[in-house]
């Protein structure tokens, strides 16, 4: 494989944990059918498909509104960002046709749960939060002015730099 600078491998992983997971998936379906039926598995396979595009599609309608609301009250987008993100990953897991996906989704829309993975997610794919970008995450003192920290870290360098 090239060596290429700013380009991160990707983990050797996730292959295999697709792979299992559909496996997996496809192990729970057989298994429920045998249970309630194949019609009754369909079905209830069919109508968390559609709960899981109406929730997506209704997180991607509502985040622009809600991004740029909470950017004009100065606020950082961190919290839009990760809880509309959150939304749509558990979206996307309601659609994917399986029970297991469907637990994920269930656990995703936990609010600390979905904050956390993305959080993880965004630090993963972007190697950073919102909170670390430029302009957000200010300190400010009850003047409303920046409170700058110039304490130097452990490797002598400045926070600012």
């Amino acid at each position: 494989m090239i060596n290429m600078p700013g380009v991160r491998r990707r983990s050797s992983w996730v292959l295999p944990l697709v792979v299992l997971l559909i496996l997996a998936e496809f192990w729970t379906i057989v298994t429920v059918a045998t249970y309630i039926g194949v019609g009754a598995t369909i079905l209830i396979i069919l109508c968390v498909s559609v709960i899981g595009a109406m929730l997506t599609r209704a997180q991607g309608q509502n985040f622009a509104a809600r991004m740029q609301a909470h950017l004009a009250g100065g606020n950082a987008p961190e919290h839009i960002v990760n809880n509309t993100l959150g939304l749509l990953l558990a979206g996307i897991f309601l659609i994917i046709p399986g029970f297991l996906t469907d637990l994920i989704a269930l656990a995703l829309l936990i609010p600390p749960l979905r904050h956390a993975t993305a959080r993880h997610f965004m630090r993963r794919v972007t190697g950073t939060s919102f909170s670390g970008m430029a302009g957000f995450g200010r300190n400010l003192n009850e003047n409303g002015n920046e409170i700058i920290d110039v304490t130097p870290k452990e490797d002598g360098s400045s926070r600012d730099s």
